[in-house]
């Protein structure tokens, strides 16, 4: 195991693979924070089993249209980068609502805002989830092209 994390560490850099990790991990971790927003909903705001759906339904939307955040980053680069800036932009858009809800009872009291905030905070998962495979599949692709450079020469 120790082996693999090196092998790991010398193809792609330290910093590379703790961004993945905290990426999947935060990924990961949010069904901790979802499970208080179900009691929000029906225990605060007294919202019915159909009108919860509605309000879930409405706020995951944004994972249902994640090649478009593949398609965006592809096409439109920002300062000349693809990956990054997405990833800044996406990871600001994911933890900023989270922090609006907590820091003000009066938006998390509100269907609609609540609603509105979950679906910013589920465009900004959705597209640092997109990023992240792209950067790992670039990763991945440039490092078997060096190992097959590295074997075989590379048409030398």
């Amino acid at each position: 195991m120790i082996r693999w994390i090196r092998r790991l560490n010398a193809a792609f850099g330290a910093s590379f693979l703790w961004l993945i990790c905290l990426v999947y991990f935060t990924q990961g971790f949010r069904s901790f924070v979802w499970t208080a927003v179900s009691y929000q909903l029906k225990d605060r705001l007294k919202l019915s089993p159909s009108a919860s759906q509605f309000v879930f339904s409405v706020a995951f939307f944004p994972w249902s249209i994640k090649p478009l955040y593949g398609i965006l980053s592809d096409c439109i680069p920002i300062k000349g980068r693809k990956r990054i800036p997405y990833l800044v932009f996406a990871t600001v858009l994911s933890l900023v609502p989270w922090l609006l809800l907590g820091l003000n009872d009066s938006l998390r009291s509100s269907r609609w805002n609540l609603t509105s905030f979950l679906t910013l905070q589920n465009i900004g998962s959705a597209m640092a989830d997109v990023v992240i495979d792209a950067m790992i599949a670039e990763a991945v692709r440039f490092e078997r092209h060096a190992i097959v450079v590295m074997w075989f020469g590379g048409g030398k």
